[in-house]
């Protein structure tokens, strides 16, 4: 099952034993916040501790980790515009759900701030 919740902008995803979240921040920045057992209330789900943004505390709960900055882990993607530029900034742009006779799937658009650039990312 995946569900969403349009205050919070949080995709939780459940299989029969695990539950899979992620959150737009407030900045658009997809984030993973929480992988393991069978959520009982997707509430249970925070993105922020202590006043601070998740990324601050833990920089690789980016869901889908570009070159942006002074970041010092792994992209999952690398491009290089035409005058030269190679951070991208993805953020949230939106979502879609499609149901089939055996599966859901999840597509989350995310979009460069400055460069006509996006990825969607698919869950089933």
């Amino acid at each position: 099952m995946i569900f969403y919740n349009d205050t919070t902008k949080t995709f939780v995803i459940e299989t029969p034993n695990t539950s899979y979240a992620m959150r737009s921040d407030k900045i658009g920045i997809l984030r993973n916040l929480y992988y393991g057992e069978k959520l009982t209330n997707a509430a249970e789900v925070e993105l922020e501790r202590d006043g601070e943004l998740l990324q601050e505390v833990l920089p690789a709960r980016v869901e889908y980790l570009t070159k942006e900055g002074q970041l010092y882990y792994e992209p999952c993607i690398f491009a290089t515009f035409s005058d030269g530029t190679r951070d991208l900034k993805l953020r949230y742009k939106s979502h879609k759900t499609e149901n089939t006779d055996k599966t859901e799937k999840l597509t989350i658009v995310l979009k460069d701030e400055f460069y006509d650039f996006e990825v969607a990312l698919n869950y089933t």
